[in-house]
């Protein structure tokens, strides 16, 4: 166990020094690369269930809003509220996987009030409804 713990320390500071060190591209290492961005990328993942503004973002980041959406947007190649869309879908995939909570619920918790306004949007990123995903994804798991 000790051994284990060890490894991921090990791993994390390996990561960490590669990113002070490493000249990287665009990214998401080169964005939390950067403190500023980090800090509004930060707030995205810690609270996905709140309803951001660009105008919030960029007072975490520290910056007017047209300066933080140039910046973010070199960085990831996205705009922060699609990339905000993104961890939301990314996050309530592994939610359909982790729980038995049902759909609204898990709407809910990254931060839509209705369910078939995630249901329209879920299914335009992944091409299926959550429900089929979960149903597919379990399935997959258990042969």
């Amino acid at each position: 166990m000790i051994l284990g713990r060890l490894a991921e320390v090990v791993f994390i500071l390996i990561i960490r020094a590669y990113i002070e060190e490493a000249e990287v591209g665009q990214g998401l290492l080169r964005a939390m690369k950067d403190p500023r961005t980090s800090a509004s990328l930060n707030c995205m993942h810690t609270a996905p269930e709140k309803g951001w503004t660009l105008d919030q973002l960029a007072a975490a980041a520290g910056m007017s809003r047209s300066l933080y959406c140039k910046e973010f947007k070199t960085l990831l190649a996205e705009t922060p509220l699609a990339y905000l869309t993104g961890w939301r879908i990314l996050t309530s995939k592994e939610l359909l996987l982790e729980n038995k909570e049902n759909i609204s619920e898990i709407a809910e918790k990254i931060g839509y009030q209705s369910e078939a306004a995630f249901n329209r949007l879920f299914k335009s990123k992944v091409g299926e409804t959550p429900a089929v995903y979960r149903k597919q994804m379990l399935a997959a798991q258990n042969t």
